[in-house]
C-alpha cells in the first residue's frame, strides 16, 4: 500500500538555548533522517523536505497502516512532529471505478423516459 505522509514540526513555543538546540539535532533530527534515507534505499520512501520550512512530505511503502505506524512511530522526531496520513488508491482502481461509475449512470440515464 501506498501512503502520503506530509510531516510539519511542533511548535512548543518555548526559547531554546544554542546547546539544546545541537543536542536536538544531535540525538533527534540526524538519526531520523538517518531512518529516511536508509527507507529511500531499500524503496519504501521517496519525498523530501520543503524548502526553508520543518516540514516535508513523501509517498511511503507499507504493507499495512499497522506497519506505516510502526515505522512512523519509531523515529526520533515522532513525538515532536504533526502527521497527516492518506491512504493512495492507484491509478488503475480509482479508474475502474470511474468506468463503473459512468455504466451505472448510463444505465439508469437509459432507464429514464
Amino acid at each position: 500500500m501506498r501512503f502520503l505522509v506530509s510531516a510539519e514540526s511542533v511548535d512548543y513555543g518555548g526559547p531554546v538555548s544554542p546547546k539544546d538546540a545541537v543536542a536536538f539535532i544531535e540525538n533527534v533530527v540526524i538519526p531520523s533522517f538517518q531512518m529516511f534515507e536508509k527507507w529511500e534505499k531499500e524503496g519504501k520512501v521517496t519525498g523530501g523536505g520543503f524548502a526553508a520550512q520543518r516540514a516535508g512530505a513523501f509517498i511511503m511503502e507499507a504493507s499495512s497502516a499497522e506497519e506505516l505506524t510502526k515505522m512512523l512511530s519509531s523515529l526520533p522526531l515522532w513525538a515532536v512532529t504533526k502527521w497527516d496520513v492518506r491512504s493512495l488508491l492507484s491509478f488503475s482502481f480509482v479508474q475502474e471505478r470511474a468506468r463503473e461509475q459512468a455504466n451505472r449512470l448510463k444505465a439508469m440515464a437509459s432507464s429514464m423516459p
